[in-house]
């Protein structure tokens, strides 16, 4: 009997840790779904092309289906390229394409996503953040671009981030781009318009604020 419960407690063991192997959180598995990648550090640069600086701990959604929790990523903007951290920090590009990833967050978490048709300048491998998710789609894209300027009599180049905020609605599977403010609100929701009107009016609406933002597009998902 004692040999019988020695082999047990071994094989539980052996179990317990071939399962903690095969854990996509652990930093030596995850680094089987990515490749190394170069990424530049550019010098005398003013601002972040990051969405944060430290890596996060994320859910990743791939386009084969397959789900993992609680992998360390960095979302590069200036790229739109999410990447996953190595086993020593070094950062690595995805080898199957990444659809979603969603990052906790201080009311519940914030999530990314591609797929959508093609607006603007953006392709259907552009990453979105889902403000609202519902029978109509409230998108927000933050877009970083590097502008270089040189001071007088200065031989330095300063590298400036530059950041953009686009908003897009999609509706019926198609995605509109509009400006955060009520009348271009009023134009992509002209079906509901008169009601919209009345829930901005009595609401109150801030235009700057993305929760306020958000509201008006819970509201006419409601009368849908």
């Amino acid at each position: 009997m004692k040999k019988l419960t020695v082999m047990l407690v071994s094989f539980v063991a052996l179990s317990t840790q071939a399962f903690a192997q095969r854990e996509p959180g652990s930093v030596s598995a995850q680094t089987k779904l990515g490749r190394y990648t170069a990424e530049k550090t550019i010098e005398n640069m003013v601002g972040s092309p990051y969405l944060f600086e430290d890596w996060k701990a994320a859910t990743v959604r791939f386009a084969n289906g397959k789900v993992y929790k609680d992998m360390q990523v960095k979302y590069n903007q200036v790229d739109d390229k999410l990447l996953l951290k190595g086993e020593t920090g070094e950062p690595m590009t995805f080898v199957d394409p990444v659809v979603e990833f969603r990052i906790p967050a201080a009311s519940g978490e914030t999530q990314y996503r591609n797929g959508f048709k093609p607006s603007a300048n953006n392709t259907e491998k552009t990453f979105y953040e889902v403000m609202f998710d519902g029978n109509i789609k409230l998108l927000k894209k933050v877009s970083k671009t590097i502008i270089e300027s040189q001071n007088y009599n200065s031989p330095s180049v300063v590298k400036n981030i530059d950041q953009q905020v686009h908003f897009f609605v999609v509706k019926q599977d198609q995605s509109t781009e509009f400006r955060p403010n009520k009348k271009a609100i009023l134009e992509v929701l002209k079906d509901k318009a008169d009601l919209v009107n009345t829930f901005i009016a009595g609401t109150k609406v801030d235009f700057k604020s993305d929760e306020s933002l958000k509201s008006i597009f819970v509201y006419y998902n409601s009368l849908l």
